[in-house]
């Protein structure tokens, strides 16, 4: 399975909080954002990277760099972002998903 963990060194950010769980298909993240609009989030993907930023009204900026297992596509995340809070599933790269196997 794939993990993820977080390593932020900016200064003047804040590391919002989130949590990470494992599914059979990828990992799943909840990161809070509150007090964030969805217009004022970026996410940048590369590799295996994810990196997470916001500016809120308030000039209070959250920073996440996330560091992905190579195990999971980072590239193909999908984004949901509802109440101040951002969620990510990420996939396993195709290599290491599972693969159903017909009996006939």
């Amino acid at each position: 399975r794939g993990s993820i963990t977080s390593n932020n060194t900016l200064m003047n950010t804040i590391t919002p909080q989130f949590k990470t769980r494992t599914v059979d298909n990828g990992s799943e993240l909840q990161i809070a954002l509150p007090g964030i609009d969805k217009s004022a989030v970026t996410l940048t993907a590369r590799d295996e990277q994810i990196i997470v930023e916001t500016v809120a009204k308030d000039q209070k900026s959250y920073r996440l760099n996330l560091r992905v297992s190579d195990r999971l596509d980072a590239t193909a995340a999908v984004a949901n972002f509802k109440n101040g809070l951002l969620a990510l599933t990420i996939p396993l790269k195709e290599a290491h998903a599972p693969k159903r196997i017909e009996v006939s």
